[in-house]
């Protein structure tokens, strides 16, 4: 390089090149600045302004990536406090944008909170930037993944968004969404401590009560706006299950008035099972229909429903808003019975009615009249009897499984029990996903005539019958059954749109003591002894109060027995290559304890299971088939309801009209849950696994006054309770993955599998169960 080139030289050769074109000078006293060359005639005061703004504007719409800004953040602030300035006004410019956005968001729809992910809020909702910025100054790296794929990352995802959420709600207090309002609903369901919230209100991690009581009659009035019918459309085959809701109150204190120490209610739900195909008939709503229906709750003027109707409109309440109306004000509208089903109009009474109107119209059933008027799809001559005795396709569904289950237990791999066999048998199958939508719930006690009334008279104005459906599918154990075949008889025609159906896993636990009253004594307790059952868990399996537990002994006794019998009976080489030829090779032993067990082996215990088969399989002929063999079980077993009730129930199905057999046939009487191959559950299990399980959990508070405020909040917390635990208590896993876990044994189940069926085998080889005689040899 030349020496003698230099900065004067460099400016002397530009000022002889351009002359009186080029402008210079110094304009600071600092000689490090340097000096500045313009053009001549420059208006400086402009180009200073235009510089000004092009700096500004790059700062608002830079296109860089967030990575990229990050790391100019981290160097300017190695530079000079101006830049990290700079760098902190564009963050709070990008945190003031997403808090407007997400208050925009906030309370327009209940969905946002129940059916919120994570995920999606974070890829979709929050600003790249500010995620981005966040995340790299909390874990000084930036995120390579979008799913997480350990419990590492998905808990740094979770602290990211937690901090960004408190950042959002410190700079903006309306600001709640997405995790304040969410947070604030789960420390008052699991908290009654009021100081509690106020302390977590106050370090920003949550909001105060007044904001998260303003939520949820935000909720409340939306669910009464729009009412429920809009979420169960999907399928015309509509059907409801009913069932009570306890909660104990184990600490109460005992006063002299008290009847009962715990709360009793009634939740209803209702269940699509095909929601895609399982379309009954196109009936779509009359253009003046506006029967949308609203929430079961106890009572319009419990204190939530009553704190809106003060003087003048609130926030929640509009000119056009809907409201309920008490039962007194119901039943003055006698004229409008439920037998007019083809010419009834439900009629929305508007708040400003109420100056000139103080009844509205309702549906209410009639006094109990004419008694000779039936259903007209329920006719006793047109009765028969396959209807109600099993005829040869039942008995061949039967030898059937009989067949598969010998089968399994000769051929088995160390696997585990019939539940792995079919498990792996449906593993290709997919089945339609349910749809089910919350109710509500209702302060009266199911197992009562009056409330199964009430609410059959709701559910007519609320689907429409007549106009949107024909015919509505009821389920209930067998106590609700009773009263649904009860009102049916005694109210006729006026309730011909309605189908009882009696509820399949309640009757497949009433057969669990069914069959510990006549193998208990003989064997199966010593069965249970040899598997470790001692004290309160003997009697529990004696008493069959826990259904899982009695389940699992049931199948595990099942299993044990007949690999013993086949080895007893291949000891004196008789036929035992197939199901047949063991059939009648035990059939063929003149023993009374022989004969005892081959019953249970080859009949009893094959109903139970063919009934547990059918409702997880959806296989409707197993059903009916499994039914009609165990009527007579509970005939001879003294269960007096189920006895009367499970005829009754068949009777009803053999004059079902076809179009609605036909869905049945087709697994309507199961829903599915995740779509999985033998993962359906029966209808009223459903109700069990959902609506009272979640408001269950919701209901926390085991305080009358408590549930009485939050009654018709409850379905939407459990939802939102449901909805978090699923996202934040999960393991993370591979999404692209097909492998079902939790169809897969543990080795630890699987080895205490093997143990019980050791320790049963055992114990019948020590009892010298199915040593033949020598006379019957």
């Amino acid at each position: 390089m030349d020496n003698s080139r230099t900065a004067k030289w460099m400016l002397s050769q530009l000022i002889s090149t351009f002359g009186h074109h080029l402008c210079y000078g110094r304009f600071s006293e600092s000689r490090r600045e340097g000096i500045m060359l313009y053009r001549s005639g420059t208006d400086s005061m402009r180009a200073l302004h235009k510089v000004l703004f092009q700096e500004r504007l790059a700062k608002q719409n830079c296109h860089c990536t967030p990575q990229n800004q990050v790391v100019n953040l981290e160097k300017a602030s190695t530079q000079s406090p101006t830049c990290l300035a700079t760098g902190a006004e564009v963050f709070h410019s990008r945190l003031s944008q997403q808090a407007t956005k997400f208050i925009g968001m906030e309370y327009k729809s209940a969905k946002q909170l129940t059916e919120m992910d994570f995920g999606h809020v974070v890829k979709n909702e929050v600003d790249d930037v500010l995620w981005s910025t966040v995340w790299t100054m909390m874990f000084g790296d930036v995120e390579h993944t979008e799913t997480p794929s350990t419990p590492v990352e998905a808990a740094r995802r979770l602290h990211c968004l937690h901090v960004i959420s408190s950042m959002l709600h410190a700079s903006r207090p309306k600001c709640t969404y997405p995790m304040q309002l969410i947070l604030a609903d789960v420390v008052d369901t699991y908290s009654k401590s009021s100081e509690l919230n106020q302390i977590l209100a106050k370090f920003g991690i949550i909001v105060g009560r007044d904001t998260l009581n303003r939520y949820r009659m935000s909720m409340i009035a939306q669910r009464e706006h729009q009412g429920v019918y809009p979420e169960m459309c999907g399928g015309m085959l509509a059907t409801v299950s009913i069932d009570n809701i306890d909660k104990e109150l184990p600490w109460k204190r005992m006063r002299c008035e008290d009847t009962q120490r715990g709360l009793h209610y009634t939740s209803i739900q209702h269940v699509n099972p095909l929601p895609l195909t399982g379309k009954v008939g196109d009936a779509p709503a009359l253009e003046d229909d506006d029967s949308s229906g609203l929430p079961f709750h106890c009572s319009p003027t419990h204190p939530m429903a009553s704190s809106k109707r003060q003087r003048g409109r609130t926030q929640t309440e509009q000119p056009n808003a809907k409201r309920t109306y008490s039962d007194a004000d119901a039943s003055s509208a006698a004229s409008n019975d439920i037998r007019n089903t083809t010419a009834i109009r439900v009629e929305t009474v508007t708040i400003d009615d109420l100056a000139d109107r103080t009844t509205t119209r309702c549906l209410a059933p009639r006094p109990p009249g004419d008694q000779s008027a039936a259903s007209p799809w329920f006719q006793r001559d047109q009765l028969k009897l396959e209807h109600l005795v099993p005829d040869e396709a039942a008995k061949m569904e039967i030898q059937s499984l009989v067949a598969k289950a010998y089968s399994w237990y000769v051929t088995k791999n160390g696997a585990g029990g019939l539940k792995t066999y079919f498990t792996d048998e449906f593993a290709s199958t997919k089945c339609e996903i349910a749809n089910v939508v919350y109710l509500g719930i209702l302060d009266q006690p199911a197992d009562n005539k009056e409330t199964v009334l009430t609410i059959l008279n709701r559910l007519h104005s609320l689907y429409g019958i007549g106009k949107r459906l024909e015919w509505l599918v009821v389920v209930g154990d067998g106590k609700t059954f009773d009263h649904l075949t009860k009102l049916q008889k005694e109210y006729g025609n006026e309730l011909s749109w309605m189908v009882p159906f009696i509820g399949d896993w309640h009757a497949l636990k009433a057969l669990q003591p069914v069959l510990l009253k006549v193998y208990w004594d003989a064997g199966l307790k010593s069965m249970a002894a040899a598997m470790g059952y001692r004290g309160e868990a003997m009697s529990a399996l004696a008493n069959a109060s826990c259904f899982r537990k009695c389940h699992e002994f049931l199948l595990q006794a099942h299993e044990a027995i007949g690999t013993c019998m086949r080895k007893a009976l291949e000891t004196r080489k008789l036929d035992v290559s197939s199901a047949d030829a063991f059939l009648e090779s035990a059939k063929s032993i003149n023993d009374d304890s022989w004969k005892l067990w081959t019953n249970f082996f080859l009949r009893d215990c094959v109903v139970y299971i063919g009934l547990w088969v059918a409702i997880r399989s959806g296989n409707w002929n197993l059903r009916m088939a499994a039914l009609k063999s165990a009527a007579p079980m509970f005939h001879a077993l003294d269960r007096a309801n189920y006895l009367r009730l499970i005829p009754q129930h068949l009777a009803h199905i053999g004059s079902l009209p076809a179009l609605l057999l036909s869905q049945l046939e087709r697994g309507a009487f199961t829903a599915s849950l995740k779509g999985n191959g033998f993962k359906s559950v029966a209808l009223d299990e459903a109700h069990e696994m959902c609506v009272n399980k979640d408001v269950k959990m919701a209901m926390t508070h085991a305080d009358k006054a408590a549930i009485d405020r939050l009654i018709l909040y409850l379905p939407h917390r459990a939802k939102m309770l449901q909805t978090l635990c699923r996202q934040v208590l999960a393991t993370p896993h591979n999404e692209n993955s097909t492998t079902v876990t939790s169809d897969i044994p543990s080795p630890s189940r699987t080895a205490a599998y093997k143990l019980n069926m050791q320790a049963i085998s055992d114990a019948i080889v020590k009892a010298q169960v199915f040593d033949i005689p020598t006379a019957n040899r």
